[in-house]
């Protein structure tokens, strides 16, 4: 591979990677967080306000895919690589130096507030821009492979935070996590954001991108793609669904469910959850590969079809306290949404022509991620407290392949001549 080219796939993994990064090492100490800056006598309510202020960072999605997905179109993908970066670079920096509640009172958590909308903000832009950037610099024959190391970052994001964590808690007492430790993940997260930074500022070529994709300011990329690209919004979304749905339920949400609903130890949970994860950056880029082989609608659809119909089983193999069982069912998860994640992306990106596709792309996968990503574990929770039934979050996976199944039949005469065609 030539040296350019790596480095356009670096550039566009280490930003994904940042932003989970940034999602795991909160997510690993969210107890302290709570406790540092919204402090109460329940120790639950401060875990629970901790939470909701991550959850804010879904809110500021959809407003930063309309903000970086109309600078994509008009200015340029690098540019919006460079800022996207350092709007989620800063934010994380500044949370490890933030002063606590006891220190200066109320500015305290509504500084983290604020920064964590930043870092949505970022979001918002994030993964459209990079798999934009790759996709339309790549070969036409090897498109779903280009995109597909944008979702690795994913995986290597989380994986990274997951070890940070676990060396500071393993190197540090207990005491010394809760008073500055858990600030020490966070600063290194700038580690990443420079890198990131001069790898996109300095390491990518302007000219890289294909010419015709600036929109001239008069011209409204946005109000192009929602006025004369509405169907291509709509299928962005519902293609978006199974991995939005997916992804949350079977990595966010499963641990807790292992842990608390199953009843099996915290360690157990966490070990399959990480091996898992590994597995699935793996195959993100099989599916990329598999995709320019075969054509992308003969990988997503059979995926979605099995997600519905194995939904119930693959939980059913989880709801043990037997580890392998519980591994060999988030493996299933896996097998699906690992591939799914590697080519779903740039099959939305290439739906739409390059003139508006950062705004098409960003807004229909950021208002799908919100719907289905972000709700996923709270009605997972609620149907299990509703209905009493320990499998019922199976119910929300088969939704969302529901609505992708047919959302692919809806687009599967373009969906894989796009994907060939020189249109970038």
């Amino acid at each position: 591979m030539a040296v350019s080219q790596r480095r356009v796939r670096l550039a566009g993994m280490i930003g994904n990677a940042l932003e989970w990064y940034d999602f795991a090492i909160y997510g690993y100490f969210a107890a302290t967080i709570g406790t540092h800056f919204f402090p109460d006598d329940s120790r639950a309510v401060s875990i629970i306000a901790a939470f909701g202020v991550f959850a804010l960072g879904f809110v500021a999605r959809p407003i930063g895919s309309i903000v970086f997905g109309n600078l994509g179109d008009r200015v340029g993908r690098r540019f919006v690589l460079v800022v996207s970066v350092l709007t989620m670079a800063v934010p994380t920096t500044l949370i490890g130096l933030l002063p606590t509640y006891a220190q200066i009172g109320i500015a305290a958590p509504i500084i983290l507030i604020v920064l964590r909308l930043l870092q949505g903000l970022s979001v918002g832009g994030e993964l459209s821009g990079s798999v934009t950037f790759m996709v339309e610099g790549a070969a036409s024959r090897a498109r779903g492979k280009a995109g597909s190391w944008a979702y690795f970052g994913l995986g290597a994001g989380f994986l990274l935070g997951s070890g940070a964590g676990s060396l500071v808690t393993g190197l540090l007492t207990a005491d010394q996590v809760a008073e500055w430790g858990w600030r020490v993940p966070f600063l290194f997260g700038s580690v990443i954001a420079v890198c990131g930074y001069v790898i996109r500022r300095y390491g990518l070529k302007e000219g890289y991108q294909p010419s015709g994709t600036a929109v001239q300011w008069s011209k409204g990329p946005l109000r192009k793609a929602l006025v004369d690209h509405r169907k291509q919004m709509i299928q962005g979304i519902g293609i978006t669904a199974f991995s939005a749905g997916g992804f949350y339920m079977a990595f966010t949400y499963l641990t807790t469910y292992i842990t608390v609903i199953v009843g099996d130890p915290a360690a157990d949970a966490l070990t399959v959850n990480t091996i898992n994860i590994v597995l699935f950056a793996i195959l993100t880029v099989v599916g990329g590969i598999a995709g320019d082989r075969f054509g992308f609608g003969r990988i997503l659809l059979p995926i979605t079809i099995a997600g519905f119909v194995l939904a119930l089983p693959l939980f059913w193999l989880v709801d043990h306290t037997d580890p392998v069982l519980v591994f060999i069912g988030q493996f299933g998860f896996v097998l699906l949404l690992g591939p799914y994640g590697g080519l779903f992306a740039t099959s939305i990106a290439l739906l739409f022509p390059p003139a508006v596709r950062m705004s098409g792309f960003s807004v229909a996968y950021n208002i799908s991620m919100a719907a289905f990503g972000g709700t996923a574990p709270v009605v997972a929770s609620y149907l299990i407290h509703r209905t009493h039934g320990d499998l019922s979050p199976a119910y929300v996976l088969m939704v969302s392949a529901a609505i992708s199944t047919a959302t692919l039949i809806w687009a599967w005469r373009d969906l894989p001549k796009r994907a060939e065609a020189a249109s970038a």
